[in-house]
């Protein structure tokens, strides 16, 4: 049927055959109604502690600080558990302060 797509505010015949979308959101509340009808969606549930202190550690290999490391394994832990998870950009952002602590406010 993509390939015979009309356009229903055009009227146009429209070849959709190659043409894929992939739509990303935290919440589901801010998309409207007729997007969420038209997309199949997947409900990720939140990383589980065990993951992302997983994660965390493979971006960390090698990284001399065991101490804090630790420290940010907990801090991860202690995110988990919240109803709101942690992320893998704010693991990124951790990772990050941990391997440059000292960086520059402004670039």
């Amino acid at each position: 049927t993509a390939r015979h797509f009309e356009c229903p505010y055009l009227r146009i015949p429209v070849d959709m055959s190659r043409v894929i979308w992939i739509m990303t959101a935290n919440n589901l509340e801010g998309i409207p109604a007729p997007l969420r009808d038209r997309a199949r969606l997947f409900i990720l549930p939140n990383l589980s502690a065990t993951d992302a202190i997983a994660h965390f550690d493979r971006l960390t290999a090698g990284c001399e600080w065991e101490a804090e490391r630790d420290r940010c394994r907990i801090f991860i832990e202690r995110m988990s558990a919240r109803p709101e998870g942690i992320s893998l950009r704010q693991i990124g952002k951790l990772v990050d302060a941990l391997r440059d602590p000292i960086a520059p406010l402004y670039q």
